[in-house]
């Protein structure tokens, strides 16, 4: 967390930069690199050993008639009319459901 201030301060950029900003960069664009690189191999280790039940996913989809799909369909009827007439819309119908 201490990297980002860092990293926004080294973006706002002049119109012809000096060497003070590269400074910072070289510091600490290295070791940000090293953090990301890390957050990734977390990231593969995890998705490595990840696997679909298929079955338990249409049993939890039973066992909430559906309604745990509501957010999905929320999610692809915001664009269209807006996130939070997506979310009112999407309320009142898996409570007429339910």
């Amino acid at each position: 967390m201490g990297q980002v201030s860092v990293g926004l301060a080294y973006m706002v950029q002049e119109n012809e930069r000096d060497v003070r900003e590269w400074m910072v960069e070289w510091k600490v664009g290295p070791e940000q690199l090293l953090l990301i690189s890390g957050a990734l191999d977390h990231l593969f280790q995890a998705l490595n050993g990840l696997a679909v039940d298929t079955e338990r996913m249409r049993q939890n989809r039973t066992l909430t008639d559906g309604l745990i799909l509501a957010e999905a369909a929320m999610m692809r009827l915001a664009p269209r009319i807006g996130r939070q007439e997506a979310h009112e819309h999407m309320r009142t119908v898996t409570r007429r459901s339910a």
